[in-house]
């Protein structure tokens, strides 16, 4: 992440007073609630070098003649709160209880009482312990609840190098083991304490004890002042049996002496500084090589002035000034005085929740726990009261959670907001309340904040157009409100906003955290004409709205945001429905006039956002949906955030809890990304490693490249970033060591999160133990560090500060044994001790990796001849000749005897012509060119060769002339060699400034002609394309039009065909009636020739002769003329 260039830490160890050492008398409450309860009278105290609070339990007696005294150490790194007074709850029976005299008021009893919540998670459950402890003494109570606070809360407690906790593993051992009656250690009870119960490594033990000359019999004793931590240090040398560090020092021991030099140590730190860009620290501890010895030689069985033993050098390799981060990047050492859309904010979701979303249980302790880890951005899903509609209650709506009351989530809000870091806190309200109830909520905010709560802008950051929103410095100690705003109250778009009620534009957007659906977004239509008043305005948005995925026009005048929407497959349907998740209530105004800053507004486009302009505003978006924004308009979703804060919440989905991996967003800028902290899975476990640094303040600085207006920086695009280096980050795991570790840590596993890091295979590494001796892993050869076979290989790491690497141990039954996570920015190259942490980031016990990092810069083809000698550049300090004359390899033994004193002029230009070749590449980076200009050259394509040749020969001519005058004056004392040199290095520079300014103007130049033509172009290409759709639906429309007509006519004939056909058949079937009916009566038949219609008056005739006797009337008067019927025999 982005800081500041230096800065000197102010974080200390505890200094426990002589009182707190010793101890006070107290009553500690039974945890089981066993009946009967009974208080246990201890003995509270802390260690010297706090890290344990000691209870130590009256004695019990097991047999007539053996009394045992239990000793318990809580880790006062997992104190995660201690409270007394008003804030405890004390248990129903200790109301009851005679032993602790409560014969007056409960009020005056709480004073005395000191709660602790302590364990391995801040979540409450099995592993979560509540502690209760009470004293004779109010003073004393609330002396040692804020005191034990404070040391609990330590950072370097928290963030422990590999020999503080060998140290703080020896002070457990001494307490817990020691017999306070008889003041000796039994070493039985040493060694279960070291094999953590596990027989196979007892024996191991023994003989290390015998090796230390100490009793090693299991019946024997020692006394305390025998076993020191030197002794103990030398104890855990001899378990461990580590030949890497044995190699190592044999590497760097080159003149084969029992200890390393102080020249020895200089070229190790110079080693171990390889290919970073911390150099000012390199030069400092290079300096410090003897203060370096003093301090870790001492305590060496074989102490020697002149160098580090085998010991002191394992010491040194263990301690802060060789950890795996620098020390100081624990401390508050970013710049805090940028808008807030520049910062990373530790941000929770459904932060009442102590378990699965639909059957978890909601407790305001959870709201304590996570303020209490830091995270500035806590929900508050508020409903109205079943039983009273006017009182609020925090509640996951249409689930079985029951409620918890709305105004003991705000009490604990005012009591822990600001408990462990100064810096602003937001209170993101999804309400579903009705107007009562919210007049409720805005009363009990005003009246229990009080001044906390932020209800008027800044004098100095109004919430108007182009204002930028207010740093975290600005609102220290502030409460802001998250909640809907009444529309009245907010600024109207500027005056070159476009016409948005013409027509629609639906983009996959929505800001409410309730509904995760596409809305409508109103934005000018593209007329097929291109009717459009400005050519520039047309660029836009065709290029936000390009894509059909996110944009279809309508020429439906009538649509409205809240009657449509668009599905997946880009079909608009009707919501008539009830949506998935149920919108939030309109704000009131009391509610309304409390939110400043952060505003939730309904997204609509990036357009309509940069035109808008307001900062104060804010939207909130699923993970799925952010994906698909981000996955097309990663650029202008860069650009948003910028400006404005987004928060990013888990998909609806999750019932589980658990979370998605942050780093999908963070590189994109996404500021608040809201985890379930109740699961403390991988992905949480990244969130609280990222927000462990800065003093776990709760805000991190973004890298310049997210922030920077005019960047080129795509997150989509594996390509370098202007002015970055990027880097190639190779890792070694040697072996992993694990004092009173009860299972074997089989795996370690490597993962790389970033913009290009995933699970695949190329950035997840796992690296099994070859060798496990019950106390130390070996995961690569010991005797062959100069092997360059890695564990893991993470190329082209584009930028650093976001990207992070995790590594986690397991078992063989994939059981935790412990994993850390830090950004790669922090990541110092080298032999260095990883400490491996708990699930909460904290580490608890002596478990460490010892691993090689190498960084180097990215280079590709034709570069990497240049790039290869360029990694091993330092920076030009011009009051050290010895480290300006020419820079070279630092494996180079003759270059390190060289001086000012044994180089003659004719070396000096010598060595000066073997490097110019290939050090003018680099001038920029490796000179104070590079202070004073603070430029920096992305490629080396970016200038030309010939130009490349002719700034050499230039360099080359100048630097013979010096020369020249320097033989003409002959020998010359140290200080006229240094100028000299320092002219040769001016010359250098003004070459080189020469160059780049006049790169500089053509690439402006260049760069404009490109740009106005590539708008000309585009436009040009916008017109024609969009001529061409029209031409195209036209086009389409009409044969459309045509083939429905054609098939309408055809439809119409094949129904006349039926038609005819049907009435046919109908009338064939009336004539066979008829003759047959004419055939029976003596009538001739009828013709199939007559006409239809002489058939049918033929048929009513027959059938009123066949009805009456009279004769029938013809119709025109037509007779009808029977034929005589048939003679029968009996006429």
């Amino acid at each position: 992440m982005s800081a500041t260039t230096s800065h000197v830490s102010t974080l200390k160890f505890n200094e426990i007073p002589v009182e707190f050492q010793n101890g006070v008398a107290a009553f500690k409450w039974p945890e089981d609630n066993k009946k009967p309860l009974k208080p246990i009278e201890v003995k509270l105290s802390i260690d010297a070098k706090g890290f344990y609070l000691i209870c130590v339990y009256q004695q019990t007696e097991v047999s007539p003649n053996k009394t045992i005294q239990k000793v318990e150490c809580f880790d006062l790194a997992l104190i995660h709160d201690t409270r007394t007074g008003s804030q405890v709850t004390i248990p129903p029976e200790a109301k009851n209880c005679p032993e602790l005299k409560l014969h007056l008021l409960d009020g005056w009893f709480a004073t005395k009482w000191l709660t602790l919540s302590y364990g391995n998670t801040f979540v409450p459950s099995h592993n979560f312990r509540t502690v209760h402890f009470v004293f004779k003494s109010s003073e004393v109570a609330r002396k040692w609840t804020k005191q034990l606070f404070e040391y609990g809360h330590n950072q370097l407690l928290r963030n422990l190098s590999s020999l503080n906790c060998l140290e703080k593993i020896h002070s457990k051992l001494i307490h817990e083991t020691l017999d306070r009656e008889n003041n000796i250690i039994p070493i039985k009870s040493l060694i279960q304490f070291l094999s953590d119960n596990r027989d196979s490594v007892k024996e191991n033990i023994c003989q290390a004890l015998e090796a230390c000359k100490l009793p090693h019999n299991a019946e024997s004793n020692i006394h305390p002042s025998q076993f020191t931590f030197d002794v103990f240090f030398r104890l855990y040398m001899i378990l461990m049996n580590r030949k890497e560090v044995d190699t190592l020092f044999q590497l760097l021991n080159e003149r084969k002496q029992d200890h390393l030099s102080c020249e020895d140590l200089k070229r190790f730190i110079t080693k171990q500084h390889y290919g970073s860009n911390d150099h000012d620290k390199m030069e400092a501890e290079k300096n410090a090589a003897k203060a370096l010895i003093q301090k870790y030689a001492q305590s060496s069985e074989n102490f020697t002035q002149e160098g580090m033993t085998k010991e002191s050098f394992l010491r040194y390799l263990l301690s802060f000034d060789n950890s795996i981060v620098d020390p100081v990047k624990y401390d508050l050492f970013m710049d805090m005085n940028k808008p807030l859309s520049h910062y990373f904010i530790s941000s929770s979701h459904n932060t009442y929740l102590t378990g699965s979303q639909w059957t978890g249980r909601a407790s305001d302790e959870m709201y304590r726990q996570v303020l209490l880890t830091g995270c500035r951005c806590i929900e508050l899903d508020v409903v109205d009261s079943d039983s009273r509609g006017d009182t609020p209650e925090i509640k996951h709506i249409y689930t079985p959670v029951k409620p918890v009351p709305f105004v003991d989530v705000v009490a604990v809000i005012r009591d822990y907001a600001f408990k462990v870091t100064s810096y602003p806190l937001v209170l993101s309200i999804e309400n579903h309340c009705g107007p009562r109830a919210q007049a409720t909520m805005a009363k009990i905010f005003v009246d229990l904040l009080g001044d906390s709560l932020l209800t008027e802008p800044l004098s100095t950051h109004p919430c108007d157009v182009n204002s930028p929103l207010p740093s975290p410095n600005a609102l220290r100690n502030k409460i802001l409100i998250k909640n809907k705003k009444l529309p009245s109250q907010q600024a109207k778009p500027k005056a070159n906003t476009p016409d948005l009620s013409k027509r629609s534009i639906i983009t996959s957007s929505s800001s409410d955290p309730n509904r995760n659906q596409n809305t409508i977004s109103s934005t000018p239509a593209l007329s097929p004409f291109l009717r459009t008043s400005s050519a520039e305005s047309l660029l836009d948005i065709a290029t936000v709205h390009s894509n059909p995925r996110f944009s279809r026009i309508l020429d439906d005048y009538n649509l409205s945001d809240d009657d449509i929407r668009m599905n997946r497959n880009g079909l608009v349907e009707n919501l008539t429905s009830k949506p998935e998740n149920p919108p939030e209530t309109k704000a009131t105004k009391e509610m309304s006039d409390l939110v400043i800053y952060t505003i939730p507004v309904t997204f609509k486009t990036f357009i309509r956002a940069r035109h808008v302009n307001r900062s104060c505003e804010m939207s909130s978006l699923s993970e799925d949906h952010a994906s698909s924004v981000m996955r097309d308009h990663a650029r202008d979703f860069l650009e948003y955030n910028q400006r404005q804060l987004s928060r990013i919440y888990p998909r609806g989905t999750r019932w589980n809890s658990y979370n998605f991996n942050p780093y999908l967003f963070w590189p994109i800028g996404c500021q608040m990304v809201a985890l379930n902290y109740q699961i403390l899975d991988p992905p949480m476990q990244i969130n609280l490693g990222l927000f462990s640094f800065n003093r776990a303040c709760g805000y991190i600085e973004k890298p310049a490249a997210l922030c920077e207006p005019q960047s080129l920086f795509d997150p989509r695009v594996a390509k370098d970033i202007e002015n970055i280096v990027s880097y190639d980050i190779n890792i070694k795991v040697i072996s992993g060591q694990f004092l009173c570790q009860n299972c074997e840590p089989t795996n370690v596993d490597i993962q790389l999160y970033g913009m290009y890091g995933n699970l695949t295979k190329q950035y997840d590494c796992r690296i099994r133990a070859k060798q496990w001796n019950g106390f130390q892993a070996v995961y690569s050869d010991p005797e062959n560090l100069k092997s360059s076979k890695f564990s893991a290989r993470f190329s082209q790491i584009i930028l650093q500060e976001m990207a992070g690497i995790r590594f986690s141990v397991t078992s063989a039954d994939n059981v935790l044994v412990g994993q850390y996570f830090l950004p790669v920015c922090h990541l110092r190259s080298g032999y260095r001790h990883i400490v491996l942490r708990n699930e909460m980031n904290i580490p608890v016990r002596a478990a460490s990796l010892f691993v090689y990092v190498q960084r180097k810069i990215h280079a590709k083809g034709k570069d990497k001849n240049f790039m290869k000698p360029s990694n091993n550049l330092q920076p030009i300090k011009n009051d050290n000749l010895n480290n300006t004359l020419v820079n070279r390899k630092p494996e180079d033994t003759n270059f390190e005897n060289c001086s000012s004193s044994n180089l003659s002029g004719s070396e000096l230009l010598s060595r000066s012509e073997e490097t110019i070749e290939w050090y003018h590449h680099h001038v920029i980076h490796g000179s104070s060119f590079n202070e004073k200009r603070n430029f920096e050259i992305r490629s080396f394509n970016d200038i030309k060769r010939g130009e490349y040749d002719q700034l050499g020969n230039d360099i080359h001519n100048k630097c013979r002339a010096v020369f020249d005058k320097y033989q003409q004056d002959g020998d010359l004392p140290q200080e006229r060699l240094m100028k000299l040199y320092k002219e040769i290095l001016r010359a250098k520079e003004k070459a080189t400034c020469e160059l780049i300014d006049k790169n500089e103007t053509c690439d402006v130049q260049r760069a404009k002609q490109k740009q106005d033509f590539c708008r000309c172009r585009t436009i040009t290409c916008i017109s024609l394309k969009l001529n061409k759709m029209y031409e195209e639906a036209k086009q389409t429309l009409e044969e459309s039009y045509q083939k429905n007509l054609d098939q309408l006519e055809e439809k119409r004939s094949s129904e006349k065909r039926g038609y005819i056909e049907q009435f046919e058949q109908e009338l064939d079937n009336s004539r066979r009636r008829l003759n047959y009916q004419l055939n029976q009566n003596g009538y001739g038949p009828v013709s199939c020739n007559d006409n239809p219609m002489s058939t049918m008056r033929h048929a009513r005739i027959f059938a009123a002769s066949a009805s009456t006797d009279e004769p029938f009337a013809l119709e025109n008067g037509d007779v009808f003329d029977p034929q005589p019927r048939r003679q029968t025999m009996d006429s």
